[in-house]
C-alpha cells in the first residue's frame, strides 16, 4: 500500500475536499470553488497562478506561440498532457488547426497524451506513468522544426 506522502503530488487527494462525496451542490460548488481560489493563490510549497514569475512565463510562452503561429513552416506548438489534460491538448489543438486552415494559415498545432489516441476514450494508465515514453514521443513530434 502506498502512503499518501510517497504519492507524486498531482495524485494525492486534497484535503479541501474531503468530504466532496457527501456535501450537497451547493457544497460542492464551494468546495470546489475554494480548490480555484488555492490554486491562484497559490498551495503547499507551489507558487499561485497570480504569482509575478509565473505570470511572466505564461506572458513569454504567448509571446513565443504568437510567434510560431504567425509564421508556422517549420515550427511547432506542442500540446501534451495525461488523460483529462492530454484530451484537453487534443481538442485545443484540433480546434487551433482548423481556425488556422479557416484562416488561410498553415496548422501548427500538435497534441501528445500519454497512451497515444487510444486514451482519448480510454484510461491508459502505464504511459502515464512512464517519462521516458513521453520524451520519445515529444522528440518525435519535434523532430525536423526549428522552433517549438
Amino acid at each position: 500500500m502506498t502512503t499518501t506522502s510517497a504519492l507524486p503530488f498531482t495524485e494525492r487527494s486534497n484535503p479541501l475536499t474531503q468530504n466532496i462525496d457527501v456535501a450537497d451542490s451547493k457544497g460542492i460548488m464551494d468546495l470546489l470553488h475554494s480548490c480555484d481560489e488555492e490554486m491562484l493563490a497559490g498551495a503547499f510549497q507551489f507558487p499561485g497562478l497570480q504569482d509575478d514569475s509565473i505570470v511572466r512565463t505564461i506572458l513569454g510562452a504567448v509571446d513565443h506561440i504568437a510567434a510560431i503561429m504567425q509564421e508556422p513552416g517549420e515550427q511547432v506548438v506542442v500540446m501534451s498532457g495525461c488523460g483529462t489534460s492530454g484530451r484537453m491538448a487534443f481538442l485545443a489543438a484540433t480546434t487551433c488547426n482548423s481556425l488556422l486552415v479557416e484562416s488561410g494559415r498553415r496548422p501548427c498545432c500538435a497534441y501528445l497524451i500519454a497512451g497515444g489516441d487510444r486514451a482519448l476514450l480510454t484510461s491508459q494508465e502505464a504511459p502515464e506513468d512512464d517519462p521516458l515514453l513521453g520524451g520519445r514521443e515529444l522528440q518525435e513530434a519535434v523532430t525536423g522544426k526549428k522552433k517549438v
